[in-house]
């Protein structure tokens, strides 16, 4: 049997993955500016160049968004639900998987409980469409492939 050559990761994956975990933490907050690059790289220990890599690679996934002359920034966009670049980013987290397996499981039951608590009560149309829409949005999620 063969296995594939172990990769070193690279300074900059490592960066990149750093501030994913701040974004996903909320140390870093939609709409917040980061610190400059001077800055964030003095207070990692990491080169400023690593840095710029990082931060264009999650700009290129719609996480980050760099204004010339006036900073970079986490992306509004991650406020408005579940978008693209907020569930690729919780898709390569691996506790990810639990926690929505923790969600669904959460959902369906208590779901179930009002559904037989109250049988005989209306279901609005706002919120059917809005559990329509979650469900929805659940049910791509439990889509995504698993990282490796």
């Amino acid at each position: 049997m063969t296995y594939p050559p172990l990769r070193q990761q690279r300074l900059a994956d490592g960066i990149t993955e750093r501030l994913e975990a701040m974004i996903l933490e909320g140390s870093l907050k939609p709409g917040q500016r980061l610190p400059p690059e001077r800055e964030l790289a003095e207070r990692f220990g990491f080169s400023r160049p690593s840095l710029r890599e990082a931060i264009q690679k999650l700009a290129a996934r719609g996480l980050l968004a760099s204004r010339q002359g006036g900073g970079t920034f986490v992306n509004e966009t991650l406020n408005n639900g579940y978008t693209d670049p907020l569930l690729e980013m919780l898709s390569r987290h691996n506790e990810f998987h639990l926690d929505l397996l923790e969600f669904r499981d959460a959902m369906e039951g208590i779901s179930a409980y009002y559904a037989a608590r109250a049988p005989r009560l209306p279901i609005k149309p706002c919120l059917f469409s809005d559990l329509r829409s979650l469900m929805v949005a659940l049910w791509g999620l439990t889509r995504l492939k698993r990282p490796s």
